[in-house]
């Protein structure tokens, strides 16, 4: 989920109470959770950041390193608390599919594959992962988002990179 994303459903969300007159804004309470150390962990910790602060202004509570163990009819629940609650929205991250179960390899929390700096498999080059199957990281550390513009590049980069060995040149770090 992108920041925009993100403060678009907490927009609508406080948007619905012009729609519906019985409701009392000041009676409803938005916590987004996040089980990671920060929200939006695929972006940079000054975005994160910036993420959190316009969202506290908006009045909605930012809960990390708690992770729901339960949806239930009466609210959620995280490990021995519990939230009561009516209305439950539910955005949940993505992960790699199973697929990625199917292989021997060194894979993250999320099961994307830890791909090499060239996006090829550790101890096979020949092979290449890209796109949300992949775990790769900016110069700085940080996992690129699972978005399509990222696929793409990786994609365009796997081409150029399999074009340069026919060439005999050698392997550049994707950027």
């Amino acid at each position: 989920m992108t920041i925009s994303e993100l403060l678009k459903t907490i927009n609508a969300c406080i948007e619905l109470a012009k729609d519906f007159k019985r409701i009392d804004p000041k009676l409803s309470r938005i916590i987004l959770i996040e089980a990671g150390p920060r929200i939006l962990p695929s972006f940079s910790k000054k975005m994160s950041g910036h993420a959190t602060r316009d969202l506290e202004k908006l009045g909605v509570e930012v809960w990390v390193n708690k992770r729901v163990t339960c949806v239930a009819e009466t609210g959620v629940v995280l490990g021995e608390e519990r939230i009561l609650a009516s209305t439950v929205i539910w955005a949940a991250g993505i992960a790699a599919s199973g697929i990625n179960n199917s292989f021997n390899l060194e894979r993250n929390l999320t099961n994307r594959i830890i791909v090499e700096s060239d996006l090829s498999l550790k101890g096979f080059p020949e092979f290449f992962v890209a796109g949300d199957q992949a775990r790769v990281s900016d110069k700085n550390g940080n996992p690129l988002p699972g978005l399509a513009p990222v696929a793409q590049q990786q994609g365009q980069f796997i081409a150029e990179t399999i074009k340069r060995e026919i060439k005999g040149k050698s392997r550049k770090p994707f950027q």
